[in-house]
């Protein structure tokens, strides 16, 4: 990938994060970057092209970062709260009406992004609540029935139609879900640690 095709993918996932897709035009993604909308299309031959591409780098840098953070020597509760932090300061770029657009007007988009957290979830909170298992911080509940809460817990409040009809935003939501679902699993050990972090420090 060279610099400039990086530099036009960077701004467009800003843009389309914070304005959609819809609202989002090709002439603005150029005039900000100060090119012509000639060298944008030299890469991205359709504003669908460029979207689908502005995704899939999205989803690079949060599947590296978070394989970082599960490679780590920290303990179970510090990676998953770490995660979730990660995740929420991406969140809190994104416009609560832009996942109704994509989900609307690019379907196909949307199930991308959404397959992609599932998988997020299951391959990498199923290691780290092994390890808090072995840790005595988590309970030893069966993992497949932890993962599969967490999974649908996530998908019904991080979704669209819930954001769109609530009144709290994606970083409330993504607060609200890491209580429920931290308390619910972690040993008494655990939660101490977890209300350490969660106090800063």
């Amino acid at each position: 990938m060279t610099k400039e095709e990086e530099l036009i993918l960077t701004r467009a996932r800003e843009k389309f994060m914070r304005e959609g897709f819809h609202r989002t035009t090709m002439d603005e993604i150029a005039s900000e970057l100060r090119m012509s909308k000639k060298t944008i299309y030299k890469y991205f031959p359709s504003k669908e092209k460029l979207v689908n591409a502005a995704v899939t780098l999205l989803q690079k840098y949060i599947a590296n970062n978070v394989t970082k953070i599960i490679e780590s020597d920290d303990n179970a509760v510090l990676k998953i709260y770490k995660i979730f932090e990660f995740i929420g300061k991406i969140m809190e770029k994104v416009n609560e009406k832009t996942l109704e657009d994509f989900r609307r007007r690019l379907p196909e988009v949307w199930q991308r992004i959404d397959d992609f957290r599932t998988k997020l979830i299951q391959e990498n909170l199923t290691t780290v609540v092994n390890q808090g298992k072995e840790e005595d911080l988590i309970l030893p509940y069966p993992t497949s029935i932890i993962m599969a809460i967490y999974v649908a817990g996530i998908r019904a409040v991080i979704n669209p139609e819930f954001l769109m009809n609530s009144s709290f935003s994606l970083t409330e939501v993504k607060n609200i879900a890491l209580d429920m679902m931290m308390c619910a699993v972690l040993t008494d050990k655990g939660k101490e640690i977890f209300n350490k972090y969660k106090q800063g420090n």
